[in-house]
């Protein structure tokens, strides 16, 4: 596969995230690294499939790119989750947080349920257990599971989907209606 259909693929899962948003900016980001399968992080001292950094990289497992993209509905998705923790990120830093006032009135409803979810921990089967480590991986798992499973997340974690719905302006179950909010 040639890198024009690399970058495609891996940008396409950043445009199905902000496919709701009317403004939206990743600027904080410009650099896009594939790897053919993990790779290791001296940041991290190990491993790992993806990461994105504040110095403006997504880094990529090309391998498990693939078999997030492969099958839809298994939940884990990579580059889905890695442009997650970009567009957090981007949300988080002063000079671009303006961008995303649809945001603001719903990520406090999200950290709000973060903080719950972890105290009700086994009433959240639904999710991976990766998804309470932080508040940035729960976001970024939540993402996965909105995009792969919408209506087993809607059905498992109501409240949840709502705040993802309203989060990112959109709703995956409403297909034939362009994936309208409403």
């Amino acid at each position: 596969m040639d890198t024009l259909e690399k970058r495609i693929i891996v940008l396409s899962a950043l445009v199905q995230l902000t496919f709701g948003l009317n403004k939206f900016d990743v600027s904080s980001f410009d650099f896009v690294v594939l790897y053919p399968r993990s790779f290791y992080s001296k940041y991290l001292n190990a491993r790992i499939k993806g990461l994105t950094n504040r110095k403006g990289t997504v880094a990529l497992s090309w391998l498990d790119t693939v078999k997030g993209i492969h099958d839809p509905q298994d939940n884990p998705n990579l580059a889905l989750h890695e442009w997650s923790h970009a567009l957090l990120i981007d949300y988080v830093d002063d000079h671009t947080n303006w961008l995303y006032t649809q945001f603001n009135s719903h990520i406090e409803r999200s950290e709000s349920y973060f903080e719950t979810a972890i105290e009700q921990r086994e009433d959240h089967e639904y999710l991976r257990s990766y998804a309470f480590t932080n508040e940035h991986e729960f976001f970024a798992v939540c993402v996965e599971h909105f995009f792969e499973t919408p209506a087993t997340f809607a059905e498992a974690l109501p409240e949840l989907y709502d705040i993802m719905c309203s989060l990112l302006n959109q709703n995956p179950i409403h297909s034939q209606n362009d994936f309208a909010l409403k």
